[in-house]
């Protein structure tokens, strides 16, 4: 399915489009769909539509899988975004315990509460998929992680 241009408009497409991605749906992607502001208010107050970041919406409920919440981080920060550093290790296994707040690399300066950003023009061979989302290459987390390591 190519979620940046759906091919329909109806609720279940709404819905199979969430599911593909975690759960959740932009605000552009609902635009997309045909769907107005005032008919995105209505779903958001009816509880069809729960707003997790700006321009980013859980589809009926919360998602509470770390990795479903990491995937709407990536939707938050739009193209390009990739998960990096700690959010990226464990991603991978480095690390076990998904930390809040996620961390997200970006090309360009965006500002999203409750994440973390870092600004950077990733090379192709720093990003890979992981869990089904974007994030640093192993050796380019590692990199990203290391000055916060201890010898332990």
């Amino acid at each position: 399915m190519d979620v940046k241009n759906p091919p329909t408009r109806g609720k279940s497409d709404i819905a199979a489009l969430a599911k593909a991605q975690h759960g959740y749906v932009t605000r552009k992607q609902l635009l997309g769909f045909g769907l107005g502001q005032r008919a995105i208010e209505s779903r958001m107050a009816r509880g069809l539509l729960i707003r997790v970041h700006a321009g980013v919406y859980a589809v009926g409920h919360l998602p509470t899988l770390p990795v479903d919440r990491a995937y709407a981080a990536l939707l938050a920060c739009g193209e390009g975004a990739v998960l990096s550093h700690g959010t990226a290790a464990t991603a991978w296994g480095i690390d076990k315990v998904w930390h809040d707040p996620f961390e997200v690399t970006v090309p360009r300066r965006v500002r999203r509460p409750g994440l973390t950003i870092h600004h950077d023009r990733l090379a192709r061979q720093d990003i890979r998929t992981q869990l089904g989302l974007k994030v640093t290459s192993p050796a380019r987390t590692v990199l990203d992680i290391a000055p916060g390591l201890t010898e332990d």
